[in-house]
């Protein structure tokens, strides 16, 4: 068969978006809902303290501010407050997980809920899987593995763990792909360097990566260009209603609380203080709840990434200080 053979150009538009993308106010609250979602049906691996903080934040987003009158635990009875996966992990009842959830709810005060939608979505956007779509693929060794397609480009993993990169092959240094069958051939930029390839199940699956491929590279493009005028002053005029509905919103809160202006700024500087302190006492506290019997690949995984200070960004600075040579010839014999 005659290779399919694409330069890197599609129209394709893929929503993975970046923060500052989210201009529109009913743009931001839809894609905070998509990711919500995914969140609590565990489509992304992320630990009980950032699950419980991100709960937080989502009972401020619904509820506005902790009022200790009304939002007792019995108030949150029919909510969905984290992955089943978590909750079954410890020996804490629903009552129990609701009370430390508020209590980390009660320091998200005086935010407007969009600012809470947007600091729910900047920690998702630091989620190692976060905008990552999964294929397993073959190697030349008929390996079995993970290939990541993403906003930045492709990434390989091993079987066994979706968290930690042992390949990235960026869209700068992509030159264009040939797809035969089942069988995938990314050409580098640069002369010299072997070529990606891979094989994929069947020929629907090297459909679908060369789609979400050709998507992301364009978008990848698109967004290191200079934006026109209509957009910037879309994200000008974002900024100004986006301010006053913040002064409006600081305006109601001088009115219904005793406090001044100056102590709710000083309030909101110590919040991130605050807030991690008790997410590092509530994970020592977890520790002796936790049934090592329900603790699952990703825990051990993630754990160890901490106790070696390896975050996604780390483990992507590594695999960039590797040239693509020898990471591919690294991919050949996983």
């Amino acid at each position: 068969m005659v290779p399919c053979f694409s330069t890197l150009e599609s129209n394709t538009f893929l929503k993975v978006y970046q923060i500052e993308e989210l201009i529109q106010l009913p743009t931001l609250h839809l894609f905070y809902l998509e990711m919500k979602e995914s969140i609590l049906e565990d489509k992304m691996y992320r630990p009980v303290a950032a699950a419980i903080l991100l709960a937080s934040l989502a009972f401020q987003v619904k509820y506005g501010d902790y009022k200790p009158d009304i939002h007792k635990t019995e108030y949150f009875q029919q909510e969905r407050l984290l992955p089943e996966r978590i909750t079954n992990q410890y020996l804490l009842t629903k009552e129990e997980w609701t009370t430390r959830i508020i209590a980390l709810y009660a320091q998200q005060k005086f935010q407007m809920r969009e600012e809470a939608m947007m600091k729910y979505l900047k920690i998702v956007e630091e989620l190692d899987m976060y905008g990552v779509q999964y294929y397993s693929i073959k190697n030349k060794k008929n390996s079995d593995v993970w290939l990541g397609v993403d906003p930045v480009g492709f990434k390989v993993y091993e079987k066994d763990d979706k968290l930690t990169v042992k390949m990235c092959f960026p869209w700068t240094e992509s030159k264009n792909i040939a797809t035969t069958n089942k069988k995938f051939i990314i050409k580098h930029r640069y002369p010299g360097t072997p070529d990606f390839v891979f094989h994929a199940s069947n020929v629907s699956v090297v459909g679908d990566i060369l789609d979400l491929s050709l998507g992301y590279h364009d978008l990848y493009y698109k967004r290191r260009k200079p934006e026109n005028g209509d957009v910037a002053y879309l994200k000008m005029h974002a900024k100004e209603e986006r301010e006053k509905r913040r002064a409006q919103h600081l305006s109601q809160l001088l009115d219904s609380i005793k406090m001044s202006q100056a102590e709710i700024e000083e309030y909101e500087h110590g919040r991130k203080k605050s807030i991690f302190e008790k997410l590092q006492s509530l994970e020592a506290k977890l520790v002796t709840l936790k049934l090592q019997e329900k603790v699952v690949k990703f825990d051990v995984i993630h754990d160890d990434h901490i106790r070696e200070g390896a975050d996604k960004d780390t483990i992507m600075r590594r695999i960039r200080m590797i040239n693509m040579k020898q990471q591919i010839d690294n991919f050949n014999v996983m």
